[in-house]
């Protein structure tokens, strides 16, 4: 189905939608009629989601939405207050390919990472949170894929509103709606592979987080996640200020070990869990280690546990250890390591 012959919510995307509210009943959908504005009603609760941009607004507003309000108003803020928001931002279609500059080199690198792993075949059924303007999605829905892109900004000139104009110059079409990744509305099962770009790390509850994406995937369905900005073992999270400005506009910023992000997982039921450095993906055996060995100049320039003695140890550790365990100590020791993470639901 082409852009051109998409309707508000297509049949496939109201199959799998549950009600925030009370997670259970399904979704009638009201088209418009005069004056009344499209909806969305609960079979069970009777509880009812409006639109935005033509968005479903599929979330509990409570408690636990308001700091994804406030995280959604804070960035139309930053980006008003770096005076980017009222240029004219043509999309760029091919994103976030041949781009040429970062941070689109690093992206297009963990991102054919990312469709290496999901060897798409056409048909998968792909969740993509945390969506942005949903470029990702778009490159999977040229791949033949039903993708649905959810996250908290609607706003159409910086945010998710933007996927309008570029699924019409695309030609593709993928699903969109306003919700809360971590009270996702989608039945359980639904999903092939939940795929997240930059966004683990704004969130507060990484045990929400992936016990809905686990419960929302079919047996055997992937997580995979790229680009986010890990703290070393030597380092207290409150150490980080590379987020400092969003974080002054209410938008959550987490900088979280590895061992965090791989427990979590774990206690969310996923196993088969992987994780890499964005650089070291594509390097075999003969080409990581040497890397490796002159990263860890730079890693030994700190001291872990007030010695660089032992600093030294783990990294003579590390370029001994199997490519699986080396490359984990290497996200635990190294500064600028940005995440790739797998994991599978059993």
């Amino acid at each position: 189905m082409t852009f051109a012959d998409r309707p508000l919510i297509r049949p496939g995307l109201l199959d799998i939608l549950i009600c925030p509210t009370c997670r259970a009943g399904g979704l009638i959908y009201h088209a418009p009629k005069g004056d009344a504005a499209p909806s969305l009603g609960c079979r069970r609760c009777g509880a009812t989601y409006g639109f935005a941009h033509n968005m479903p607004l599929l979330y509990k507003d409570d408690f636990a939405w308001a700091p994804k309000q406030r995280e959604s108003e804070g960035w139309v803020s930053m980006w008003k207050d770096l005076g980017i928001y009222d240029q004219e931002h043509p999309v760029s279609l091919n994103l976030p390919f041949d781009v040429g500059v970062e941070p689109w080199i690093t992206m297009e690198r963990m991102f054919r990472a990312a469709l290496f792993q999901m060897n798409l075949r056409g048909g998968e059924r792909v969740l993509d949170i945390g969506a942005g303007e949903g470029w990702a999605s778009q490159q999977f829905a040229a791949r033949g894929a039903e993708s649905v892109a959810i996250d908290v900004v609607s706003d159409p000139q910086l945010g998710l509103g933007r996927s309008w104009k570029r699924m019409a110059l695309s030609g593709v079409s993928f699903d969109l709606l306003v919700g809360d990744n971590e009270n996702l509305p989608f039945a359980d099962g639904s999903f092939d592979i939940v795929f997240a770009s930059n966004a683990l790390h704004h969130h507060d509850h990484l045990d929400k987080l992936f016990a809905n994406a686990y419960r929302v995937l079919k047996p055997g369905g992937r997580l995979i996640a790229i680009g986010d900005p890990l703290t070393t073992i030597y380092q207290h999270e409150s150490d980080a200020t590379d987020g400092d400005r969003e974080k002054s506009f209410g938008i959550i910023e987490r900088r979280r070990h590895l061992y965090e992000y791989a427990l979590a997982l774990w206690q969310a039921g996923f196993r088969t869990i992987h994780a890499e450095d964005d650089r070291t993906f594509w390097q075999n055996g003969t080409e990581l280690y040497p890397w490796m060995d002159h990263e860890r100049y730079a890693i030994e320039a700190h001291a872990i546990l007030g010695s660089r003695k032992v600093t030294k140890i783990l990294t003579w550790l590390m370029l001994r250890l199997p490519r699986p365990f080396a490359v984990a100590m290497l996200l635990l020791l190294r500064q600028g390591s940005l995440l790739m993470i797998s994991a599978q639901k059993p």
